[in-house]
């Protein structure tokens, strides 16, 4: 080795901001297509979990919005229902089964944590 390796210095060390993650809710899209009304009950999740954030951080108006994934058969097949999980509840090995419209502002309030 030569001094002039010893005495280099190393770069210094970048560091790149990290976004919080998406809350995200998984709906099994094979109960949304099988069920009647599935596109609404897709539409009614999203906006119900937007407002669910936006009530949970009201001074947080530009906060990441909500993400709703349709995904692969989750093996509960109810019918004229639909499945939905989010990672909190699948950590705890829980499902959500939604048959209304109505009934998904409830179901968000379970699926989302409070932040």
């Amino acid at each position: 080795m030569t001094s002039d390796t010893l005495l280099t210095r190393p770069e210094p060390a970048t560091y790149k901001s990290v976004r919080a993650p998406r809350p995200t809710i998984f709906a099994c899209g094979k109960c949304l297509k099988r069920m009647r009304g599935g596109k609404e009950l897709r539409r009614a999740l999203a906006d119900a979990a937007e407002q669910q954030s936006l009530r949970d951080d009201p001074l947080a108006p530009r906060k990441r919005r909500p993400r709703v994934v349709r995904t692969a058969c989750l093996g509960l097949c109810p019918k004229r229902a639909c499945v939905l999980t989010s990672a909190a509840t699948l950590a705890r090995g829980e499902a959500v089964i939604v048959a209304d419209p109505e009934d998904v502002s409830a179901a968000v309030a379970r699926l989302l944590p409070p932040v």
